[in-house]
């Protein structure tokens, strides 16, 4: 298991260049930091191996006011035979800096 902690700092106004971002090998204990609200969320992954960040750059969606950050195995997807079982989570836990 990856036991470093990687924290994330994520600024809106200058993301928005940005649609996707693959971060290979990022897992375990995340922090994503807000510091024009002195807002935190903390994310807890298990089970995953790369983390995904996004925007659909579309300001009907609101898009300058959020991304989306999503555990993944996106450089090498899990394939589960007939009658096995994978498990993965993802905890999200707010809070302020």
């Amino acid at each position: 298991m990856c036991t470093k902690t990687i924290y994330l700092s994520i600024y809106l106004s200058t993301y928005l260049s940005i649609c996707l971002s693959v971060c290979q090998d990022v897992w375990g204990d995340l922090k994503i930091t807000d510091r024009r609200d002195a807002s935190v969320l903390g994310i807890k992954a298990s089970g995953w191996t790369d983390t995904v960040v996004w925007n659909p750059l579309k300001e009907s969606m609101g898009s300058s006011k959020f991304v989306c950050v999503e555990c993944a195995k996106a450089a090498q997807p899990v394939t589960v035979p007939p009658g096995a079982e994978w498990v993965a989570a993802m905890l999200v836990t707010p809070g302020q800096l």
